[in-house]
C-alpha cells in the first residue's frame, strides 16, 4: 500500500513515467496486504465455525447430564416420565405394543448396611451396565430413584418384556462385584411387567407394573412378575 502511494505521488510530480506499471501502482502495491487480509478473515472464520462446534457439543453435553442418571448413566425420573407419556401417545396412534419394566434390587439397604454404600454404588453401577448390554437400543432405561429403575420397551409385547426381565434378572443374580476389600459381592433383582392398554394413562400403567413389583417382592424376590 505504501508502495503504491509513494508512486503515485511521484508520478503526480513528474518524477516517474506514465507507465502501466506506475499507474496501477497503487493497485499492485494493495495486493500483498489484502491477501494477508483475506487469509486472516479466512482463518478468523475457520475459528469460529470451530468454536460454533464447541459449543453446540458442550450443549449437548449438558443437555445429556440433565437426563441421564450420574452414577449409572441411565435415564432420570424427569427424563423417564416425559418419556413414557411419547410412547404411550405413539402406541395408542400407531396400535402398537408398548411395555414397561419396574426393577427394585433386592434388600438394598441390608446390603448397604452390611458393605457400605460405596459397595452398594457398584452394584448399581453393574446394573445399568447389564442393562445397557441387555436391553435393544430403542429401549429406554431409566434409574427411577434410589435402588429402583424402569424400562420402557417400545413395540413389545408382554412375552417380549417377560423374556427380557428374565435374561436381566439372570444375569444380574449371576454376576459378582468386586471392591477394593470385598471379593464376589453378590445381589438380585426383582421385576414387575406390564403392558400398554389402549385406555390407560402413563399413571395407570406405572402402578400396574409397581403393583406386580410389589407382589415378586411380598412372594420371595429375585422373580418377575407380569401384572395381571
Amino acid at each position: 500500500m505504501a508502495f503504491g502511494v509513494t508512486c503515485m505521488a511521484l508520478l503526480g510530480l513528474g518524477y516517474l513515467p506514465n507507465r502501466f506499471i506506475v499507474i496501477h501502482s497503487l493497485a499492485v502495491g494493495s495486493m500483498p496486504e489484502a491477501i494477508l487480509l483475506s487469509t486472516a478473515l479466512a482463518d478468523k472464520i475457520c475459528l469460529l465455525r470451530q468454536q460454533k462446534r464447541d459449543l453446540q457439543r458442550k450443549e449437548r453435553r449438558l443437555l445429556e447430564m440433565a437426563v441421564r442418571d450420574e452414577l449409572t448413566g441411565l435415564f432420570n425420573k424427569r427424563w423417564f416420565s416425559s418419556k413414557l407419556r411419547s410412547e404411550i401417545e405413539h402406541s395408542r396412534r400407531l396400535s402398537h405394543p408398548l411395555s414397561l419394566m419396574v426393577v427394585d434390587v433386592d434388600h438394598f439397604k441390608r446390603f448397604n448396611d452390611t458393605y457400605g454404600h460405596a459397595a452398594g454404588d457398584r452394584v448399581l453401577t453393574g446394573l445399568g451396565e447389564i442393562i445397557f448390554s441387555g436391553i435393544r437400543d430403542w429401549d429406554i432405561g431409566c434409574r427411577y430413584g434410589g435402588e429402583e429403575f424402569a424400562f420402557i420397551l417400545p413395540a413389545a409385547d408382554i412375552e417380549t418384556a417377560t423374556r427380557v426381565s428374565e435374561r436381566l434378572r439372570e444375569e444380574f443374580g449371576a454376576a459378582s462385584f468386586s471392591m477394593d476389600t470385598t471379593d464376589g459381592l453378590c445381589a438380585t433383582i426383582s421385576i414387575g411387567v406390564a403392558h400398554f392398554a389402549p385406555r390407560e394413562d402413563h399413571d395407570q400403567l406405572f402402578e400396574k407394573a409397581d403393583k406386580a413389583l410389589y407382589f415378586a417382592m411380598q412372594n420371595g424376590r429375585s422373580r418377575v412378575v407380569e401384572a395381571s
